[in-house]
């Protein structure tokens, strides 16, 4: 439907004219009325806006709590983190420990073990010497 911005005069029509008249508007006003069932009332807008605005809120206090936990979780990572690389430095400076007391025991156990190998060298070069001795 097309508003006409310019009408002309109404002609003289007699009352057929009329009653044409008052059909047409009535059937103007029945499209009107069913078209404007489709328009938001400034009602409808502000309820509208009143509910964007309680979502926005709502969304917003659950990106706080979210970013309060993911703080939190962090902190407490971090502190795992932290407990686990005072652990580990822990075992590092054990297993050294224990490394550098297995490498003196190792060294002793060497130097125990050349020791009575220079002793029995020496015990099987008397009883040699001897053997030739009594041989002779």
């Amino acid at each position: 439907m097309t508003i006409q911005t310019e009408q002309e005069p109404p002609k003289h029509r007699g009352a057929n004219g009329l009653h044409d008249d008052v059909v047409a508007l009535k059937v103007d006003v029945a499209t009107l009325k069913e078209q404007g069932k489709h328009f938001a009332t400034k009602e409808d807008i502000a309820k509208l806006q009143a509910g964007i605005a309680q979502v926005r809120a709502e969304n917003n206090e659950n990106i706080a709590k979210l970013e309060t936990k993911i703080a939190k979780l962090e902190t407490k990572i971090d502190e795992n983190i932290a407990r686990l690389e005072t652990k580990m430095a822990r075992a590092l400076a054990e297993n050294n420990e224990n490394i550098a007391r297995l490498e003196t025991k190792i060294a002793e156990a060497r130097a125990e073990n050349k020791e009575d190998i220079n002793g029995l060298l020496d015990a099987i070069n008397r009883a040699a010497v001897r053997v030739i001795v009594a041989l002779v």
